[in-house]
């Protein structure tokens, strides 16, 4: 069974403007993580602060870092009923979408500031 995924954010913004505000997240709460349990963990030696974050029981935890994601494969899926208004709402807060035409059915990314890929389904 999936505990929850994790995700790294350049900018503590974006965990109320994306996450909460445009996907619709609750934090649940945030903790303190050291530099030295973030080098024994991943490999990182920085202090970060961690958000978890749940939706549909999906939960989402996001460490603030400054080390922005470079582009891979990575991403999440959301299904999401009326696609066409997130993608207003994130044309108007300003994230970057891609919407690639297809016979079937398009197909819809988005992008947070720290490069975390989403696709977007009806």
């Amino acid at each position: 069974m999936l505990e929850h995924i994790g995700l790294t954010v350049v900018d503590y913004s974006e965990i109320k403007e994306f996450y909460q505000d445009l996907l619709g997240f609750k934090l649940d709460y945030d903790f303190q993580i050291s530099a030295e349990l973030s080098e024994k963990m991943f490999g990182i030696e920085e202090k970060s602060r961690a958000y978890m974050l749940s939706k549909n029981g999906l939960k989402l935890e996001l460490f603030v870092s400054r080390q922005k994601n470079m582009s891979d494969y990575n991403h999440l899926c959301f299904s999401i009923k009326d696609r066409e208004a997130f993608i207003q709402k994130a044309k108007e807060k300003g994230y970057e979408y891609t919407v690639i035409k297809r016979d079937k059915s398009d197909l819809v990314f988005i992008k947070d500031k720290s490069n975390n890929i989403f696709e977007i389904t009806k």
